[in-house]
């Protein structure tokens, strides 16, 4: 042996260990592929800013989201450094799109084998990509979230060679304190959190955080570190997770931090919530369960877009199924449900717009008007509710990027929306039979939910927005921040000289759904209270100042009367236009300045958050929708007019508002120095807080008073001298950067799982458990990938062997080699790709010398060149047309092992391929190996051999092709189902067929799984040599048999597995262990058959032949027919773990052939189970 050769043990453990860390091991031995799409309706011109820590990167429309993304980035990264104790090693490419329909086309991650849920920012190598949800305050989130996964990611796999080490042993973080940790640095504890943590630990939802779901898991981990930050301080969370980190224990962290054991600190944080909420309950009214309707709709779908029609017969609504919608009417008078129209894709690899479809009812008619979006484009859609139909076609609406809600204005021909143009969202009026549009507010901020009122002889519009004032504000984008609290504003149509109105202020509130209450009020809700609640309200004019009327001459106009009102300390010849002066002053005198402002009044507060409303007005009626753990509820009730005098509210508001104010005083003792300590009474700084308009008493206050009701920052802005000044645009040219590099053991069958047929050796070569190095190149957005992969087997170079006995020669090391290269182009709406493909196989063949009447075992050396282009269509995210172009090179060369196989001639053949699959998949990833849903797969291949021969030209020999009558055509189908049983528990049945026909045709071997290590070949199943087979595939799976139990150029099986997460779908704390996490139990059946010709139970497929030995001596062979029955059939049972970063089967099997049931037979593979 030689002394390199004893090192091979040594060098498959280094490649085990590196494979590990750097890679996963592939092993999918089917070319039947499936898989979502990304789907592009339109390009991006990607232009980008640069700061000492950040790239941000906009397209066109969103330069301005680009601005903001700057100043969020820069604060939010401060923030982290001061909480986190971490700095960014390099610059963050932060990717900024302007909303979540064009998030949704996005190609990062494309070929990663990773879903995520709602909510989770998008982390991928230093790029972070966030979208604009008509929220400004939502960015701030996303990348705080994004800088705390970075954070995190380091905590856990280290910095260095040795921290990696030491943490891939020692420290395994709950999920608690993961997912918390992001939520909590993201965003604020709110009064939505406060209302699910509330009703998830009175119904006991809570109870035991081993059996949380992973969103129940982020909202109970936000819980935690919010009472660590109020209990024991910001700077208890900084330390905590120092010591995590120093320690590699959260256990020692959390003894330090609060001295209690972690379990004793849970069971605190648990009994502390739930006391506090049990004695909230006594201060709010409870819901009365027979104002509930009684609708039948999954718990787990999500209800909203609440609308009652004007009439109060019918009730709209939208459900939300992880991205699939429908919208559902509900008649009031027979107690029936109809679906109006449904649309959507339920996935969890996107994230779900909550915001499509938008409904309204129109305001004089029983019809229903839907907005939905559809290919990056929003549609408008009527339905009459009583006959359940659609009118007319859709209807586009081409101005906006995005539209957010609406609702109808004075009659069925307006409607008014929340939409968004340039990255900004405003208020509009939109006639709908033109087309026309007019804008109804025009800055930075935030303009939603609008709603249609005439009340109190007034025609307007309520909306919410985060603006500070009732003032359209001009100014950059750097001094304004939209990033505040929302309140209700009201647009005046009808007076152009003071059409804003600020009608609720609450600045540590947020207000939504306003909407007409009556014809002389208003309604809305608000967390005033710590639980969002109903208010009503009514416009009255308030007189804020008095202005002066000059009437006057001017000189150099002679008999001419001019006016102008004027605030009192402004001379009237400071007003002049310069060359112009007054001649006399005829008469001034004060004009009172007036101002709408709302008088609010507290309606209803439940001990719940009311998370809709919707009121028929003409009917008297309201419905209220409620979202709980326990599903959603919708409740129809009555108008009343008992208003709630009551001003109690939740402990978590109180909590607020006490910091609030001791932050307000201590700003207002810096800003007002001059003002006395009896202008800072307690009445005033209770005023602060007062839920009421902001000029509710605004005649009586000094000007002192009303300074200190306005919170720095909602104070009008000024240019502030340390405003960041905005480098110019930089247009992001195409780049490549460093997308992967393994080294690990593969056992998959590379780029095509078709073989050449060897008639001298009919096996099915199957690759081994070799070294595979694998390198990819990627651009910023991973519109184009480079990627590719060498493997080299280990084991070629022993002796082959033949019946036991070694052959005399060798199979050296490197002449197994295979190669790949792929290209990929995802831009715009075709993907593209192009392959090329190099192997290199030796293997032990027969060969039979007419001539002299020699038969004799030599080396066949097969080296494959394979080129193919790939073209998707992708329809939507589920299904897909794709096509496949392909030039194959197969050149056969019998090595000279003795003198017979000396002169023997070379071979090989040319083929070229079209192929053409239909892919539908519509499943969920749960875990490893666990999915629900559907997949299928249909697909045509057409083949066709182009021999050449060789001919001169120009003097050169060069071969040249020729045409021959050697064709085949294939055809099949492969369809999975994945049905759940219990939690993560699944059912998963699959069936697969496929038949070849032509002058050449394709052999199918049936037996053995995919990925199989140290696969048999059954050779006493004979093969028919003289059934003009090209090619050769496996037909898998068929547990308890070797490959080649049943063969021919047709196959069907169909397979059953019941999969159970023992552990996981079991436990009774959180497992710290993947092994255990991923462990599964298994119990599998298996039926198929493998024929030729039209019809398995043909006479040739129930007679075989079978090979047998003559004698004693091995090589005496003798074929006798058998009778066997066609279909076979597997089952047994076995168990999935992952070890290493390998997912690993293992089976026991026993088949049932002919009326008997073998041995049983143990199978080891890696890789997923189909």
């Amino acid at each position: 042996m030689h002394t390199w050769q004893k090192h091979i043990p040594l060098a498959i453990a280094i490649v085990f260990i590196l494979a590990s860390n750097i890679a996963i091991v592939k092993a999918q031995q089917s070319q039947i592929t499936f898989g979502k799409n990304r789907v592009q309706y339109k390009d991006f011109d990607w232009q980008f800013y640069e700061t000492d820590n950040f790239r941000i990167y906009f397209y066109q429309g969103g330069q301005d989201m680009g601005k903001y993304a700057i100043l969020s980035s820069e604060k939010c990264l401060q923030e982290m450094n001061e909480l986190l104790d971490y700095k960014l090693s390099t610059k963050l490419d932060l990717i900024v799109y302007n909303d979540i329909s064009d998030m949704h086309q996005t190609n990062i991650g494309i070929k990663e084998d990773v879903e995520k849920v709602n909510g989770t920012v998008q982390l991928k190598n230093n790029k972070l990509f966030v979208y604009f949800n008509g929220e400004h305050s939502d960015i701030d989130r996303q990348i705080k979230e994004g800088i705390t996964r970075l954070y995190l990611s380091s905590l856990v796999k280290g910095s260095g060679f040795q921290e990696v080490v030491q943490n891939s042993l020692l420290l395994n973080l709950p999920s608690w304190f993961i997912e918390g940790l992001v939520k909590y640095t993201g965003t604020p504890w709110s009064t939505d959190l406060e209302d699910q943590l509330r009703d998830g630990i009175l119904s006991g939802s809570l109870s035991n955080l081993t059996k949380l779901s992973s969103e129940e898991m982020k909202l109970v981990g936000h819980s935690i570190w919010n009472y660590v930050d109020q209990k024991y301080g910001k700077d208890a969370v900084s330390n905590l997770l120092y010591l995590t980190r120093v320690n590699r224990s959260v256990d020692d962290g959390i003894l330090f931090v609060t001295g209690m054991p972690m379990e004793t600190f849970l069971k605190q944080w648990y009994f502390s919530n739930l006391e506090k909420f049990k004695a909230e309950q006594e201060k709010f009214e409870k819901l009365d369960d027979g104002e509930k309707l009684k609708l039948k709709i999954n718990k787990a779908y999500t209800k909203h877009q609440v609308k009652l029609s004007p009439d109060g017969r019918y009730l709209a609504y939208t459900i939300s199924d992880l991205g699939r919608w429908k919208v559902l009417v509900y008649n009031f008078e027979d107690e029936s449900t109809r679906t109006i129209i449904k649309g959507g894709f339920r996935t969890t690899s996107l994230e779900t717009d909550l915001s499509n479809p938008m409904i309204a009812w129109e305001p004089k008619e029983k019809k229903l008007s839907v907005v939905f979006e559809k290919k990056d484009l929003f549609y408008l859609s009527h339905y009459d509710a009583e006959e359940f139909k659609r009118e007319g076609k859709p209807e586009p609406m081409r101005k906006f990027q995005k539209v957010y809600d609406f609702s109808y204005a004075e009659d069925s021909r307006n409607i008014v929306m929340s939409a968004m143009q340039k990255s900004q969202i405003d208020i509009y009026k939109y006639y709908i039979p033109t087309n026309k549009v007019i804008q109804l507010t025009d800055d930075y901020y935030d303009d939603l939910q609008a709603s249609y009122i005439e009340i109190g002889g007034r025609q307007g519009v309520l909306f919410i927005s985060n603006r500070p004032n009732d003032d359209l504000v001009e100014g950059r984008l750097d001094t304004l921040l939209p990033n505040g609290t929302f309140d209700v504003f009201f647009r005046d149509l009808n007076n152009p000289v003071q059409p804003f109105s600020q009608i609720s202020f609450t600045p540590l509130a947020n207000e939504r759904f306003p909407q007409a209450f009556n014809d002389s009020t208003y309604t809305f809700l608000s967390d005033y209270t710590g639980i969002y609640s109903q208010y009503t309200g009514e416009l009255q004019l308030l007189k804020v100042a008095d202005r002066v009327k000059y009437v006057f001459t001017i000189n150099e106009r002679l008999g001419d009367l001019d006016s102008i009102i004027l605030n009192q300390d402004i001379a009237l010849d400071s007003a002049m236009v310069p060359g112009e002066t007054v001649k006399e002053i005829l008469e001034h005198y004060l004009v009172p300045v007036n101002k709408v402002r709302g008088v609010n009044t507290s309606y209803k507060k439940y001990n719940e958050n009311i998370d809709e409303i919707s009121v028929a007005f003409l009917r008297g009626k309201q419905a209220e929708l409620f979202n709980g753990y326990k599903g959603s509820k919708i409740f129809y009730n009555n108008l009343e007019y008992n208003f709630i005098q009551s001003s109690d509210t939740s402990l978590f508001m109180k909590t607020q508002v006490n910091a609030w104010q001791a932050e307000q005083v201590l700003t207002e003792e810096k800003k007002l120095l001059a003002t006395t300590e009896e202008e800072f009474s307690d009445e005033t700084k209770k005023r602060v807080v007062v839920y009421q308009s902001k000029f509710d008493g605004w005649e009586d206050l000094s000007p002192a008073h009303k300074e200190a009701l306005l919170p720095m920052e909602l104070q009008k802005n000024e240019e502030s001298s340390n405003a960041y000044k905005f480098t110019r645009t930089r247009q992001y040219f195409l780049k490549f950067m460093t997308d992967n590099f393994s080294i690990g053991v593969d056992n998959s069958l590379l780029v095509t799982n078709y073989q050449p047929f060897n008639p001298g050796n009919p096996s099915f070569n199957q690759p081994g458990f070799n070294p595979m190095i694998r390198f990819g190149i990627t651009d910023l957005f991973e519109d184009h990938k480079l990627y590719g992969g060498i493997r080299m087997p280990l084991f070629s170079n022993l002796n082959p062997q033949v019946n036991g006995q070694n052959l005399p020669f060798k199979i050296g090391l490197l002449e197994n080699m295979e190669i790949f290269v792929t290209y990929e182009n995802f831009k715009k709406r075709w993907d593209k790709s192009l392959t090329f493909y190099h192997k290199n196989l030796n293997e032990i063949t027969g060969i039979f010398y007419p001539s002299i009447n020699v038969n004799t075992i030599g080396i066949l050396n097969t080296k494959t060149n394979l080129v193919e282009t790939k073209l998707t269509y992708p329809f939507n995210q589920l299904n897909s047309l794709r096509f496949k172009f392909g030039f194959r090179n197969d050149r056969f060369i019998i090595k000279s092992t003795d003198i017979f196989n000396l002169n023997a001639a070379n071979s090989s053949q040319n083929w070229v391929y079209n192929r053409v699959e239909f892919v539908h998949d519509h499943t969920l990833k749960v875990a490893k190996n666990i999915q629900y849903g559907f997949k299928a797969n249909v697909y045509a291949e057409f083949q066709k051999e182009f021999p050449t021969k060789e001919d001169t030209i120009l003097k050169q020999s060069v071969q040249v092709p020729i045409f021959n009558n050697s064709y085949f055509l294939l055809w099949g189908v492969d369809a999975r189902h994945y049905q759940k049983v219990y939690k993560t528990i699944i059912w998963a049945n699959r069936f697969a067929y496929s038949t070849s026909v032509g002058t050449k045709k394709m052999v199918y071997y049936l037996g053995g799984t995919d990925g199989m290590l140290f696969p048999k070949f059954n050779d006493n199943t004979i093969v028919n040599t003289d059934n003009n087979y090209a090619y050769q595939s496996l037909a898998v799976n068929m547990h308890g048999f070797q490959q080649n139990i049943r063969n021919g150029n047709s196959f069907a099986v169909i397979n059953s597995e019941l999969r159970v997460p023992i552990f996981s779908a079991f436990r009774k704390r959180e497992l710290k262990s993947s092994l255990l996490e991923n462990f599964q139990l298994i119990g599998f059946f298996d039926l198929g058959t493998a024929w030729e010709g039209i019809s398995p139970f043909g006479k040739g497929n129930i007679a075989q032949e079978v090979r047998q030995n003559a004698t004693q001596n091995p090589t005496a062979i003798a074929r006798v027919d058998v009778y066997r029955k066609p279909v076979v059939m597997g089952f047994g049972t076995g168990f999935r773990m992952e070890v290493m970063g390998y997912f690993i089967r293992a089976d026991i099997g026993w088949g049932y052939d002919t009326g008997k049931v073998n041995k049983p037979r143990f199978q080891f593979a890696l890789g997923y189970d189909f």
